[in-house]
Formats: C-alpha cells, sequence, structure tokens
C-alpha cells in the first residue's frame, strides 16, 4: 500500500514538472529589441507584430474609429504598462520602426540624425522609471539639443494618430499614447496632436514641485527646451507637463478633455 501510494506521488511530480516545462516553452522571453516583438515574445519575423494584426488586440469592422483616447488605452490594456517602472530604453531598430511606420501613413522623409549630441543622456530615474539627465554641465538659457537625437512629429487627425496606434505593437502603441500631447505650434493658434520620437524629451519627467523645474519651452509654441537656470552635470532634467495644459484631445475626436486628464493623473 505504501509503495503503492509512493509511486502515484512520484508520477504526480513528474506530470507536474513536465506541464511546467511546457508552459515555459510555450511563453519564452527575450531583451533584445532586435529579436523580440516588443510584446516580450520571440519573433521569427524580423518586422514587429501590429497590433491591428495581433490576435488579441485586433478590432474588425472600423470600430476603432470611433475609439476615444481612454477606450483605446483599456483596450491595448495599457495600465499595466504604464505603472511598470523598469520598462527598457528603446533600441535605434525601435525608433527606426516607429518612424518607418508615420513615414508609411504620412509620407513624410526624416533628416539624418545628428551625432554632435553630448548634452544628456538616458537612464534610470528612482521611482519615475526611465529619464533624460545632464552629461555635462549645462548653462541657464542654453537649448536642450533634443532635435538631434529625435524627431517631433505632428498629426492634424485623429483618425490618422488611431491608425498609427494600431500600426504599432501593443507596448510600443502605449507608450506612444503616454508620449502624446497637444500643443498651439503656431501663434495663430494651429493645435497639432504631437509625438517625440527618439532618446530624448520623451523620458521626460514631471517636476513633483516647482523647486525641482529645471527646463522649459522656449516660448509656449515652441518644441525647444532651454535651461532655467544653471544645471550641474549628472542632474536630471525636469519640467512642469502643466506648460502645455489644456491637453485638447476632444478637437480630435479622442474624447473629453476631463477624461483623458483623469486617466493621465491616475
Amino acid at each position: 500500500m505504501l509503495c503503492t501510494a509512493l509511486i502515484i506521488i512520484l508520477c504526480l511530480v513528474a506530470n507536474l514538472h513536465q506541464i511546467q516545462s511546457l508552459h515555459t516553452a510555450e511563453q519564452p522571453t527575450c531583451t533584445s529589441g532586435k529579436e523580440c516583438n516588443h510584446d516580450g515574445l520571440p519573433s521569427t519575423d524580423p518586422s514587429y507584430i501590429a497590433a491591428k494584426d495581433h490576435p488579441v488586440y485586433m478590432v474588425t469592422d472600423d470600430k476603432w474609429k470611433e475609439m476615444t483616447f481612454i477606450e483605446l488605452h483599456d483596450h491595448l490594456d495599457c495600465y499595466p504598462h504604464a505603472r511598470n517602472q523598469s520598462k527598457a530604453y528603446y533600441t535605434e531598430e525601435m525608433y527606426n520602426h516607429m518612424k518607418a511606420k508615420y513615414s508609411e501613413l504620412t509620407g513624410h522623409n526624416f533628416e539624418p540624425l545628428s551625432n554632435e549630441q553630448d548634452v544628456f543622456h538616458i537612464a534610470m530615474s528612482e521611482g519615475a522609471g526611465r529619464g533624460v539627465f545632464a552629461s555635462r554641465d549645462i548653462k541657464k538659457g542654453e537649448i536642450i539639443p533634443f532635435d538631434a537625437t529625435c524627431s517631433v512629429v505632428t498629426f492634424t487627425d485623429g483618425q490618422l494618430w488611431k491608425e498609427y496606434i494600431f500600426s504599432l505593437p501593443r507596448t510600443m502603441a502605449c507608450d506612444v499614447m503616454e508620449w502624446t500631447w497637444t500643443q498651439n505650434v503656431h501663434s495663430m493658434g494651429d493645435i497639432r496632436l504631437c509625438l517625440s520620437i527618439g532618446d530624448g524629451d520623451s523620458y521626460l519627467n514631471n517636476a513633483d514641485i516647482d523647486e525641482d523645474i529645471n527646463i522649459a519651452p522656449s516660448d509656449l509654441t515652441s518644441m525647444k527646451f532651454e535651461a532655467t537656470r544653471d544645471i550641474p552635470k549628472g542632474e536630471e532634467l525636469i519640467y512642469d507637463y502643466d506648460v502645455f495644459e489644456p491637453t485638447e484631445y476632444s478637437r480630435f475626436g479622442l474624447g473629453h478633455l476631463l477624461e483623458v486628464t483623469e486617466l493621465e493623473e491616475s
């Protein structure tokens, strides 16, 4: 009787190990942007799996056209990703993929990036995830050359922006939603949906208190930032997100302003 019970227990343990091995095999992970589809799974296809083609996140019958910002955020399950404070840095390949998709939709040609950037670098910011830090001492009034490593693109059409979102892998799309803002780009009040693609102002963190602010836009229609005081090497570059408020997503058919503001603050 004892031998029979022991055999049964050994069989159960063996089966459990087999199930765990199968589960592990079905859910491999990787860290390289070149080898992953940006949802953590290895991809045999050199391209990334777009949300519109993903079996979980694809939307049929053009229902995506009616989605608000919040509905889209919910549909792509962006909350866990947004709260993940250990997200990896983007690779050049990832940025090139984002730019290629934007070019496919708009016909925009990106200029070659400058290699002269020595002012800032990307690193982990305690309690805030990725951040931007001074690589050298920066003088008050100095322009921060974010345009040396990244490109700010704009959308005049909310539908085109949503089409762009669905052309990207899920977590990349979630990052784009986090990095998008609205801004007057001309003094006449030409409001655009804006997005920074590259290692630069997309990683800027918000100031908890006014004393933390050390950079600001040159003016409210400018996409250039300048130092508001002397910044020592190693200090994080921080600005006030509210400088571009209110975010007028409602102008682009992306839902009510109050809804989006509550989402961003949650």
